[in-house]
């Protein structure tokens, strides 16, 4: 713990499991009334763009709150949803309990979770490129092959170039502020999240996928060209569509190449 420069509160960091996840991934978004009906959106873009049975399995992976899961589910598909965050997806069972579906949620990092045997017809994997570093996306790509069935894609999004942001908002127990910045250059995106509690404390981010001795999120904005050689070394066929929501997206759909 350190003093802060100038107001003199103590400062700390947590990680997603021990505060940041449930705030983020929960509590930020539990009183919006649109938040079911943006995963709704989502979810019926998904089974419509991939032509999804009823019964086909899909791998909701990087899942976060685990809302478009739960709609997936809804919808008749066989839902398995990964993330690291634990105790949000206690929260996002207990949501799937409440809508009588079943998802099977696994709390595990998808650097290296071994999916075994099963095998989907469609992954979902949103708003996550860029966050772990291109060597373990590669190979999280490369992993995954194994685990696709005969005709499967994988749905992937990520933000074309994101501008600067500031902003903050109250909470009964005290402020989050998040600032937002981005060099096009290096074209890394960086993140900041405080939370100012009541009693003085900020609380600040520490995520084990940034570099050592970042603060927050650290993301990499990939050039399309950049993403589709990605997927082409992984083995496979990327092809650009229109996002589901906005143009501020890209937004591909990857088939793997058939094995000669």
């Amino acid at each position: 713990m350190k003093e802060a420069e100038e107001a003199g509160q103590a400062r700390t960091t947590e990680t997603w499991d021990s505060f940041w996840g449930h705030l983020l991934l929960w509590r930020f978004h539990e009183d919006n009334p649109e938040r079911w009906a943006a995963r709704e959106q989502k979810a019926d873009w998904l089974i419509e763009t991939l032509a999804l049975s009823p019964g086909a399995r899909v791998l909701d992976l990087a899942c976060g709150d685990g809302l478009l899961s739960i709609c997936l589910a809804r919808k008749g598909c066989e839902v398995t949803a990964l993330d690291r965050v634990a105790p949000v997806l206690d929260a996002a069972r207990k949501e799937a309990d409440a809508s009588g579906v079943r998802v099977d949620f696994i709390a595990a990092d998808m650097r290296t979770h071994d999916l075994g045997g099963t095998m989907f017809d469609a992954v979902a994997f949103f708003d996550t490129l860029g966050l772990i570093g291109r060597a373990a996306e590669a190979a999280l790509f490369d992993r995954l092959r194994a685990s696709l069935s005969e005709g499967a894609r994988v749905a992937l999004d990520w933000p074309r170039e994101p501008g600067q942001a500031k902003w903050e908002r109250e909470f009964p127990d005290g402020t989050l502020r998040v600032s937002a910045s981005y060099d096009a250059e290096s074209r890394v995106q960086a993140i900041h999240p405080e939370f100012h509690r009541s009693d003085d404390t900020v609380i600040e981010l520490h995520d084990p996928y940034a570099p050592p001795g970042h603060r927050g999120i650290r993301r990499y904005i990939y050039p399309l060209d950049e993403a589709k050689a990605l997927l082409a070394e992984a083995g496979y066929e990327a092809e650009e569509v229109p996002h589901y929501s906005t143009p501020d997206y890209h937004m591909l759909l990857a088939r793997p190449r058939p094995l000669t």
